[in-house]
């Protein structure tokens, strides 16, 4: 009898389904952290895929519209994201200071604009964070 309740047990672990969020690469975490902000314009969801000292000003800034002016130093409307760069080791071996380029192009003010952003990420606890923001070093933009 204890022989099948822990066949049983065992077998109800393994059909526990996985948290789709702990098999994200950086890259998907940077996509998904930018897309809360400016495609689904929702700091709760962003707030998700960031570490807790960006999450305080997420919180300090409550709308995206913010967020995207004072976080990110960069608004835009109809947003479209694309991975420009990853600077990771080719065995991803390493979890700590990931730095991810985002190419963003949308519009302000009825103008096109290209910009890019790039997210420093870490592996905290089994899963990616975006820890800091950083601008657009070639600021092409003015």
């Amino acid at each position: 009898m204890r022989l099948l309740l822990l066949l049983v047990a065992l077998l109800s672990l393994g059909c526990q389904p996985k948290d789709p969020r702990a098999e994200m690469t950086p890259e998907q975490v940077a996509i998904a952290f930018l897309d809360a902000i400016y495609v689904q314009q929702n700091t709760q969801l962003a707030s998700e895929f960031v570490s807790d000292e960006l999450k305080e000003l997420l919180a300090h800034y409550r709308l995206p519209s913010s967020v995207q002016r004072h976080v990110l130093g960069l608004r835009m409307n109809n947003a479209e994201l694309m991975i420009g760069d990853v600077g990771i080791d080719f065995f991803r071996l390493s979890d700590k200071d990931i730095q991810v380029t985002v190419k963003l192009e949308g519009d302000l003010d009825f103008e096109r604009r290209l910009d890019d952003r790039t997210l420093e990420l870490n592996r905290i606890n089994g899963y990616w964070y975006v820890t800091k923001v950083e601008m657009d070093i070639h600021d092409i933009n003015g």
